[in-house]
């Protein structure tokens, strides 16, 4: 049995040993019981036959002491010492059957303990005094069932993450060593030439740190209890200067802003996590805007929330990617990779960020333009 099952299995099985015990006393009370109601029936049963018996004898005993009163006493005392023998003797058969039941009753119990450990479980049947246990290890057997398909699912996602982390790391590191061994075995290259490829190793350089950045990043959200630093913020403000750091990007692709943001929305958060938040959105807008076209930014709050809108013109995205495009390296468009992507990790943060400020962050997608959309309580 593997490390993995052995772990999966001990703390479900743990559970039920803490469930058992709890149980325990209310079990052997169950057998206590069971066992002078058995006892009880049999000594009622007892008495009516103890009592015909000595009505048949009761002539036999009469006649036999006008003869003899002596041997009519002794025969009375050995009827009776019989019937004490004869009685308790069947007391110690009730208490062994019990006992056995009992033995039986852990047998089962260790069976269901054990069955948590194979592949193909057996069919128990269990007796009715068993029925606290058998809906106690019916309720760890689900609850077992449900984290080993989770952790099936973590597997899964853990070797996903490594694929991606292979080819996200792997491409710009290549570019790297390239250009570098080509201006290391061509010394005599026009500085011209020099230039670019120093340039572009720069750049993927540049790129291969922002990925491990990104990753650093996610891993902390998932791992650690990230602290915010509440303050009040006027995200107006904050948003007006996000969009501004944008512009080259936005003349890169011929992008027009349209940024309709109410004036003086305060809420309390922290700051420097939600500015990530909405570079994210706004760097993943225009990634896939098509050139030419308009982007437009909403803001607006009620009483109780503030609601932001980033809305770029591009391809739709199909419904079942929508359902995931906020998980750990997903991108909408994989042939993009990681020449101009990032590394399918920006939207995992921001969701992480936002959900962190007890907020919530969808998308919308529709035939030639695509919305996220971000809620935010006004106060903690």
């Amino acid at each position: 049995m593997s490390l993995r099952k052995i772990q999966s299995i001990s703390k479900p099985c743990g559970e039920l040993d803490i469930r058992l015990r709890r149980d325990k006393t209310n079990f052997k009370s169950k057998l206590i019981i069971k066992f002078f109601v058995e006892t009880a029936a049999f000594t009622v049963l007892c008495i009516p036959v103890l009592l015909i018996l000595n009505s048949y004898y009761q002539d036999y005993y009469d006649k036999l002491e006008e003869f003899d009163k002596s041997t009519a006493e002794h025969v009375s005392s050995y009827n009776v010492l019989w019937f004490i023998v004869f009685y308790f003797t069947m007391l110690l058969v009730i208490a062994a059957v019990n006992i056995c039941k009992a033995g039986s009753y852990i047998d089962k119990s260790y069976r269901t303990i054990n069955n948590f450990t194979l592949e193909e479980r057996e069919k128990i049947s269990y007796p009715q005094i068993m029925d606290s246990f058998k809906l106690k290890a019916l309720e760890v057997e689900n609850e077992l069932l449900f984290k080993e398909r989770a952790a099936r699912e973590a597997e899964e996602k853990k070797n996903d993450l490594v694929v991606y982390l292979a080819h996200d790391l792997k491409t710009p590191l290549t570019s790297i060593i390239g250009y570098l061994t080509l201006l290391d075995e061509t010394p005599n290259l026009p500085v011209e030439y020099k230039a670019r490829y120093t340039h572009i190793t720069l750049d993927k350089a540049y790129r291969l740190e922002q990925l491990i950045n990104e990753l650093f990043d996610i891993t902390r959200f998932n791992l650690q209890a990230v602290a915010l630093e509440h303050n009040r913020i006027n995200l107006s403000l904050l948003l007006q200067q996000i969009v501004e750091e944008f512009y080259p990007s936005f003349k890169q692709k011929n992008i027009t802003v349209e940024a309709q943001i109410d004036s003086k929305i305060m809420l309390v958060g922290d700051a420097d996590k939600l500015a990530r938040v909405f570079d994210n959105l706004i760097r993943n807008a225009v990634s896939y805007s098509y050139d030419n076209t308009v982007l437009k930014i909403f803001a607006n709050a009620d009483e109780k929330y503030a609601h932001i809108c980033v809305r770029n013109i591009g391809d739709r995205i199909p419904e079942e990617k929508l359902q995931i495009i906020f998980e750990k390296f997903f991108r909408a468009d994989n042939s993009r990779g990681t020449q101009s992507g990032g590394a399918g990790l920006g939207l995992a943060i921001a969701r992480e960020i936002v959900e962190l400020h007890n907020g919530v962050i969808k998308a919308f997608s529709y035939k030639d333009y695509t919305d996220f959309l971000v809620t935010l309580p006004l106060n903690v």
